[in-house]
């Protein structure tokens, strides 16, 4: 399948708003009820339109020849990859890797990547060559740090 990444814009915010529902209530619905869930989807990611319209962050927005399935948000200076989301339709297909591996692109040469992950999203992270370094709270949610090792 075509992968296509590129800088997110204004117009993309409501569909990549949509791939963050979707993600999110993958990730939870078997270990939640659905009120939990609907609160864990109104917390997360709701600073996207601010992000896009930062200069001080990236937005990337994956995407195959007819849709958007993912987002990611790194911040260049820090290297804190600061959301990455893709479509459960189309996890564990490589766009997710391809998206991260876009990311870390654009961290400047002397920071390393790091980001802060939720449990269920702690073995992509591990895969894509990152460390895990510590614990976390993603959103309220248990999480890990992780670091991009340096032999990456």
């Amino acid at each position: 399948m075509d992968v296509r990444i590129r800088e997110a814009t204004p117009g993309d915010v409501p569909a990549l708003t949509i791939v963050r529902r979707q993600a999110v209530e993958a990730a939870y619905r078997d270990s939640y009820d659905a009120d939990e869930v609907a609160d864990i989807v109104a917390r997360v990611g709701g600073e996207l339109q601010a992000r896009v319209a930062d200069d001080s962050s990236t937005v990337l927005v994956v995407e195959t020849e007819v849709t958007a399935v993912g987002y990611g948000i790194v911040d260049p200076a820090t290297g804190e990859v600061q959301s990455l989301f893709v479509s459960p339709d189309y996890q564990c297909e490589g766009f997710g890797g391809e998206l991260l591996s876009r990311l870390q692109d654009r961290v400047e040469e002397s920071t390393t990547p790091r980001a802060v992950a939720p449990d269920h999203a702690v073995d992509f992270f591990e895969t894509q060559g990152y460390e895990v370094t510590g614990d976390a709270e993603w959103y309220g949610l248990p999480a890990a740090t992780l670091r991009r090792s340096a032999d990456r």
